[in-house]
C-alpha cells in the first residue's frame, strides 16, 4: 500500500437502531469507542479538524461518517475500529447508501487524470460485476466507458491543459464513478460507485483497490492508447467470464501490489463476493 498518499472514506448510513438519524448521539458513541468524532452541518469546513471524524446529514440516505485524512495502514485499522462501533450502535444502510472513498490529487497531471479515467473504465465491467446492481446503472455515480473517456480526450483536453480545467471537461457534474470535480473542492479524486456497507473488510478493500487503480494508472506510458479492453472468453457462461474480466483487472494491479498480503485477501475478498451477488441474482 501506498503509505505516502493520503485518503479518506464517506459512509452513508439511514441510521442506527439506538439513536435513529441523531447526528449528535451517532458522534458522542463513536467518541466513546475510541473514536474522536463530532456533529457538523452539511457545508462546514471540507475536512474535519484536528483528525476528528465528522457525522454530517445527507439529503440522498441518512448520517454520513466522514473521516480526517488517513494514510496506510494505520488509516486502514482506523476504519475498521469505526465499523466495529457503527455495528455496536445498530447501524443500518439501505440500496439507496454509498460508500465514498477519496484520494489525494497532489502531484497528479491531466495525463494522470485521464490514465485513471480509463483504467476504471477499461474494467467497468469487472467493478460491475463486485458491487450490487443497484450500483450499476445509478445516476449518483454513472460508469464509465472506453469511448467515454477516448471521446473527452480527443474533445479538448491536451497536455496543455491545466487540472481544474481538466476535471471540467471530463464529467459535467460530481456523479461519476470516478469523480474528478473533488478535485476542484478538496483535490482529490473521489470514487463514488461502491454501495453503502459498514462492514470493515468491504470499507478497506474498496480504499485499496481503488488506491490500487491510481497506482497502477501512473505506471503507463500513454493514458488511453493501447489500453487492452478485457472481454472475457467467448461462448462461456456468465460466471466464467465474470471471474476472467476479474482475473485481467486483477492482472493488472498485481503490477504494483509487490507482493503485499493486504492485496491478497483483497483479491479473495472480491472472488468471493463475485460468487455471492451471481449466486443471489
Amino acid at each position: 500500500m501506498n503509505e505516502e498518499r493520503t485518503y479518506g472514506v464517506e459512509i452513508e448510513i439511514t441510521g442506527t437502531r439506538q439513536f435513529d438519524t441523531n447526528l449528535s448521539a451517532i458522534a458522542r458513541a463513536l467518541t466513546r469507542a475510541g473514536i474522536p468524532t463530532a456533529a457538523a452541518r452539511y457545508g462546514s469546513s471540507d475536512q474535519p479538524e484536528g483528525g476528528k471524524w465528522k457525522v454530517l446529514p445527507d439529503a440522498s440516505c441518512g448520517p454520513e461518517i466522514v473521516s480526517p485524512p488517513l494514510r496506510g495502514k494505520a488509516g486502514l485499522d482506523q476504519i475498521s475500529h469505526v465499523c466495529q462501533a457503527l455495528q455496536g450502535a445498530g447501524a443500518e444502510v439501505s440500496s439507496s447508501c454509498g460508500l465514498h472513498v477519496h484520494h489525494d490529487a497532489a502531484g497528479l497531471t491531466v495525463q494522470h487524470m485521464v490514465a485513471i479515467s480509463a483504467l476504471y473504465a477499461a474494467h467497468q465491467q469487472a467493478i460491475n460485476s463486485i458491487l450490487p446492481a443497484s450500483r450499476r446503472d445509478n445516476h449518483f455515480c454513472l460508469g464509465l466507458s472506453p469511448h467515454h473517456v477516448d471521446r473527452r480526450w480527443q474533445k479538448g483536453i491536451t497536455a496543455n491543459s491545466n487540472r481544474h480545467d481538466a476535471a471540467q471537461t471530463m464529467q459535467v457534474n460530481r456523479y461519476s464513478a470516478v469523480n474528478w470535480h473533488a478535485l476542484l473542492r478538496h483535490g482529490t479524486v473521489e470514487f463514488r460507485q461502491h454501495n453503502g456497507t459498514v462492514e470493515s473488510p468491504a470499507v478497506r478493500c474498496w480504499v485499496l483497490l481503488t488506491q490500487c487503480l491510481i497506482e497502477a494508472a501512473l505506471t503507463r506510458k500513454s493514458p488511453v492508447d493501447k489500453l487492452r479492453q478485457p472481454t472475457g472468453r467467448k461462448h462461456a457462461g456468465p460466471l466464467a467470464q465474470e471471474r476472467e474480466l476479474l482475473a485481467d483487472l486483477f492482472f493488472v494491479l498485481s503490477k504494483v501490489t509487490k507482493g503485499d498480503p493486504d492485496y491478497g485477501e483483497m483479491r479473495k475478498f472480491y472472488e468471493a463476493r463475485l460468487l455471492d451477488l451471481i449466486s443471489t441474482s
